[in-house]
């Protein structure tokens, strides 16, 4: 879309400044053919900063903050991609910060889908599908549901709306924040899973 002034549109600009990056990000991990994780890490370094960490071993921990300073993270048994998520900027510059969040998971969840359609406008709509204490020990599972993004394809590698709800659930919860998305019919679902390490404080309610 062009303006009558003859400016483009910001969401337009939006949109090929984010292909480009989409499309670098994938012939990385395409070049590199790292599969398994896809998971958001809190570093510590600064009152919100995180690594996409991308591969490696599924039956192998994430590996911690320290290790992820590089972009190519060497394991024993696989390597992996540890990238700046599209998200971080978004998620330092929310309002309200994250660190001010309440201790509920639900409310922090819901307050990060107000900041996708409300603050950011990335969306047309979003909601919170369920969230849940998994069989396996100590793990929570959030899926959301996402319609109408306004920025690129909501199944893309770490897509902004994907990145902004990890990150802010990796710094809020305190720990690494896995991510898987899912899109039907026009509508995207996005599922988060971290440990809860038994911490009650974070109920689901």
């Amino acid at each position: 879309m062009v303006l009558s002034s003859g400016v483009r549109h910001p969401v337009e600009v939006s949109q090929s400044l984010y292909e480009a990056t989409a499309d670098n990000r994938a012939a990385i991990v395409d070049h590199f053919a790292v599969t398994g994780h896809r998971t958001y890490v809190p570093t510590g370094e600064r009152p919100v900063d995180a690594r996409f960490y991308v591969g490696g071993a599924m039956d192998q921990p994430v590996p911690p903050a320290e290790n992820l300073d590089s972009v190519v993270v060497d394991s024993d048994r696989r390597q992996a991609l540890s990238l700046v998520p599209t998200g971080r900027g978004l998620v330092r510059d929310f309002e309200p910060s994250v660190a001010d969040l309440p201790e509920e998971d639900r409310a922090v969840v819901q307050a990060l889908l107000e900041g996708v359609t409300d603050y950011y406008e990335l969306a047309e709509s979003t909601g919170l599908e369920r969230i849940a204490d998994l069989d396996v020990a100590e793990r929570r599972r959030v899926t959301v549901r996402v319609r109408g993004a306004t920025v690129g394809d909501l199944g893309r590698l770490d897509h902004p709306i994907q990145s902004f709800i990890g990150v802010g659930l990796a710094v809020a919860t305190g720990g690494p924040v896995e991510s898987e998305s899912t899109v039907k019919e026009g509508t995207a679902y996005l599922s988060f899973e971290w440990n809860t390490n038994g911490d009650a404080s974070r109920a689901t309610e």
